[in-house]
């Protein structure tokens, strides 16, 4: 049969459906917990999530017990980070305003990130608001109207608390068609039914206009941004920071320190979560995290992960062990060094690759078939034409001593090369899929990636 017409005639669904009883491939890397979840979704999400209950439950009982708990996520990409930060914002939401940001390069610049953090703690509180069960309309009239009401708070901390409002996406105004000194404030579509003077609305709007707000009125924002989450019933306000990985330290350590001295400083009733790849003890504001190591997952769990996402899609109560050979889901796990997100991608590529060649198990051809990529046995094999390239002289060494690392002296004078060149060569190969690593305490170790060595030897 022609390539084209082959092509065309295969039905991957079909073969899923078929060979593995699946109605589809339930191996895509995805942050558990996430939101805009169905109920079903969060239960299956809860099956999933393995191995990590100390952690949440420490994390929680910290932001239950006190006002402002800080706590730090750290560990190898893939290791599960962003799930657990997930799991913990969703288990607090009944409860609390939950919000989570993700850092973008530009978040080192702290004018940026401070409005950015402002106005997502605005539209979320606002946005709850509005969502509330028993919160109608004129219940937040009401609460809103109580809030502001001459001398309930100081001239200075109503102005603050506009001000906060007016950084929601939610919030909006206009004249007052009876007094044109007075504007009506509305939230999301609701009149919040009455009106205030001007020179309020625009001293709010000038608190919020500066480039840098000053210190002094980001605090009282913020302080009124508490009153007004006590107001309507939450116990408080849990700010979640991913994606710290995207800056480097001097960064990570600049954003922390602005995010603690602006926002979150000593008596701000906050809880801030920061997930990162680095652990922040190396830096000057280590005493005011709580620190929290997220290790590899065991076997056990790993591979009771899996099967929970098999079964999501399983037609008829199958199961991992019933299509993948036990010696295939060992390896694999050793292959991923316990990285769930490194397990369901070799998963994925299996059950890709089973039904690319029509087999109906996933058996250890299909699996070392997959476990190095194309462009990572190129790279090994133009090595072997180059025996005296220095990434040659790496691997080699790998091969005959399993692992190493750049400090190690042994290891330099072996390849020829200082320790920061030494570095550099070790990440770019693990880039090319060419090397796997762990961390040892403040070490990071590498060594061959499962199938290299074959690779090498051929």
């Amino acid at each position: 049969m022609p390539i084209l017409d082959e092509i065309k005639k295969f039905d991957i669904n079909k073969c899923l459906r078929e060979n593995f009883h699946l109605n589809k491939n339930p191996f895509t890397p995805k942050e558990l917990f996430s939101d805009g979840l169905t109920a079903d979704e969060v239960k299956t999400h809860d099956r999933v999530f393995q191995g990590r209950k100390e952690i949440v439950e420490s994390i929680i009982t910290g932001i239950r017990a006190g006002d402002s708990y800080k706590s730090v996520l750290y560990g190898s990409k893939g290791v599960g980070k962003s799930s657990i930060l997930n799991l913990c914002l969703y288990a607090l939401s009944n409860d609390y305003i939950t919000i989570k940001i993700r850092i973008l390069k530009e978040d080192v610049n702290e004018k940026v990130f401070q409005k950015k953090i402002l106005r997502a703690v605005a539209t979320a509180l606002t946005s709850r608001i509005l969502k509330t069960d028993g919160l109608n309309l004129e219940s937040i009239r009401k609460k809103i109207q109580q809030f502001f009401k001459p001398g309930a708070v100081k001239e200075l901390d109503a102005t603050a608390a506009l001000a906060f409002l007016f950084s929601s996406d939610q919030v909006t105004y206009e004249e007052s068609t009876q007094d044109k000194e007075a504007i009506n404030l509305h939230l999301g579509p609701v009149p919040i039914g009455f009106t205030m003077k001007s020179e309020y609305v625009n001293a709010a709007k000038t608190m919020t206009s500066y480039a840098h707000i000053p210190e002094t009125d980001l605090m009282r924002i913020l302080k009124s941004a508490h009153k007004l989450t006590w107001e309507f019933g939450f116990k408080g306000i849990v700010l979640g920071i991913d994606d710290g990985d995207k800056l480097n330290d001097a960064e990570l350590e600049r954003m922390l320190l602005n995010l603690l001295k602006g926002m979150f400083y000593a008596d701000a009733k906050y809880h801030l979560m920061v997930v990162c790849a680095r652990d922040v003890i190396e830096l000057d504001v280590k005493d005011l995290f709580s620190d929290n190591f997220i290790s590899p997952l065991s076997k056990d769990d790993v591979l009771r992960a899996l099967n929970e996402m098999y079964k999501s899609e399983s037609v008829g109560e199958k199961e991992i062990y019933d299509f993948f050979d036990k010696e295939v889901l060992a390896e694999l796990y050793e292959e991923s060094n316990g990285l769930m997100r490194d397990a369901v991608i070799l998963c994925g590529e299996c059950i890709k690759k089973a039904c690319s060649e029509k087999k109906e198990r996933i058996d250890k051809d299909v699996f070392n078939s997959v476990r190095v990529r194309e462009e990572a046995a190129a790279a090994v094999k133009l090595m072997t034409m180059n025996h005296i390239s220095t990434e040659y002289k790496v691997v080699t060494y790998l091969m005959e001593n399993k692992e190493g690392y750049s400090s190690d002296e042994n290891f330099q004078k072996s390849v020829g090369v200082i320790q920061s060149r030494l570095t550099q060569i070790l990440r770019e190969l693990e880039n090319k899929g060419v090397l796997k690593s762990r961390k040892e305490k403040r070490r990071r170790v590498y060594f061959l990636k499962g199938g290299i060595e074959e690779v090498l030897k051929y």
